[in-house]
């Protein structure tokens, strides 16, 4: 689950600040945390809880446990991400299907069926250019 830092805050119960602190910590530990724990403005919810967790440690660059987001699953019941970063991938995935959507059926093409066309030739190319990075990884 990804979300904006306003809603991380009132989730954690916490201030604005140390949001953004705590979303600079993610931003700053990407061999940690992975290339999904961000995706566009919003932060992957287990990402945020371990660097919430153990952000002193972070900051004194202490070792601390591995990231592991299924124990942290477990204090999320309602969160439902059981492989947290093939959800990240499908997360950003859909969102960029979606604004190919809203770009050439809604915003240029909404009656056209030629817009439609070239919207699901764009998404074909897309879908084989992320199959093809996924085979390199």
């Amino acid at each position: 689950m990804y979300m904006k830092q306003t809603d991380l805050a009132r989730q954690f119960s916490i201030g604005s600040t140390l949001t953004n602190h705590i979303c600079r910590l993610i931003d700053a530990h990407p061999d940690r945390y992975g290339t999904y724990a961000k995706i566009g403005r919003r932060y992957g919810l287990y990402a945020f809880a371990d660097a919430y967790k153990y952000r002193k440690a972070l900051e004194d660059g202490e070792a601390i446990p591995e990231f592991n987001p299924q124990e942290i699953q477990r204090h999320f019941p309602g969160a439902e991400c059981h492989e947290y970063y093939e959800a990240g991938a499908r997360a950003m995935r859909n969102t960029l299907f979606g604004q190919i959507d809203d770009y050439f059926n809604d915003t240029i093409f909404p009656n056209d069926i030629e817009g439609r066309k070239l919207a699901r030739l764009i998404k074909m190319a897309v879908e084989s250019i992320i199959v093809t990075s996924e085979v390199k990884q």
